[in-house]
């Protein structure tokens, strides 16, 4: 063909620009990964800090109990609230340790 040359000369510019795109393409798939791991990071920390301030409440109060039955049943509900704090330690904030190492 009388263009063969010019045609090469395409093909070749075409390949350089597919190939440019398809590093960029790359990268911009590993940023947006970086961004959504981020955002689920920000989003489980989010739903941490409210179970924190859930259970502050029971943790701050300076309710006694006035008898023997009420101070029983404030033990029982503090002895739930440490089980509850070592399990979430275990699982929840162990992953977020996780995605923050990340």
């Amino acid at each position: 063909h009388f263009s063969s040359a010019e045609i090469k000369k395409h093909i070749v510019n075409l390949q350089t620009k597919w190939q440019n795109l398809k590093e960029v393409s790359i990268q911009r798939k590993h940023d947006l990964e970086d961004s959504l791991q981020a955002q689920q990071y920000f989003s489980d920390a989010k739903e941490v800090e409210s179970w924190i301030h859930e259970k502050e409440p029971v943790a701050q109060s300076t309710d006694y109990g006035r008898d023997e039955d009420s101070c029983n049943a404030l033990y029982k509900k503090h002895q739930q609230l440490f089980n509850d704090i070592k399990d979430f330690e275990q699982t929840e904030l162990e992953e977020l340790r996780q995605k923050a190492q990340k």
